[in-house]
C-alpha cells in the first residue's frame, strides 16, 4: 500500500507508520520510504535529506509509544 504525503508533516506520517506497521509512503519533495514493524527502513538512496527524515519520524514514533 502507497500512500502519499503532500506536506512533510512528522507526526501525522508517525501515526500512520504506526497504525499500518508495514508498507510504503511517499513524501512530494523528500522521496520514497519503505516501513515495516512500525518504524521507516533506511532508504536505497543515503541522501542527507531522507536519512534526516527518516530519523525525525523515526524518533516521533518512539514519542508516540506507550511508556
Amino acid at each position: 500500500m502507497l500512500r502519499i504525503f503532500q506536506h512533510y508533516r512528522p507526526r501525522q506520517i508517525a501515526r500512520y507508520v504506526r497504525n499500518f506497521h508495514r508498507g510504503q509512503l511517499y513524501i512530494e519533495g523528500v522521496g520514497e520510504f519503505e516501513f515495516d514493524g512500525g518504524r521507516i527502513l533506511p532508504p536505497q538512496n543515503h541522501s542527507k535529506r531522507l536519512m534526516s527524515v527518516m530519523s525525525e519520524v523515526n524518533a516521533q514514533i518512539k514519542l508516540m509509544a506507550p511508556a
